[in-house]
């Protein structure tokens, strides 16, 4: 997420310095990323990258959830985290854990 905020990463009106923007970004990562990497066999950073394509103007800003509970804002940031995430046939469903 940081290569897409440049030098905006350090605002304070980015989600992801919050603990509802990192947990959203975390549970987006294990549920939704790494399930595709898997069934890719692709880890690279590169790859990683071409799964989630938010431009600049679209960027998740911190003001989109001031005044939510902690959970609402999560699940808000991860919404919108998932809006940019590229369609796979994999889900978290299809893995055993």
């Amino acid at each position: 997420m940081q290569s897409y905020y440049g030098d905006e990463w350090d605002s304070l009106n980015n989600p992801f310095l919050f603990a509802s923007g990192f947990s959203a970004a975390i549970e987006v990562f294990i549920g939704k990323i790494l399930p595709i990497c898997f069934a890719e066999k692709k880890f690279t950073e590169h790859y990683m990258k071409e799964l989630i394509i938010l431009p600049t103007d679209k960027r998740i800003l911190q003001s989109e959830v001031k005044g939510l509970s902690g959970e609402a804002a999560k699940e808000k940031i991860k919404d919108r985290i998932q809006e940019f995430l590229q369609s796979s046939d994999t889900s978290e469903d299809d893995f055993e854990i």
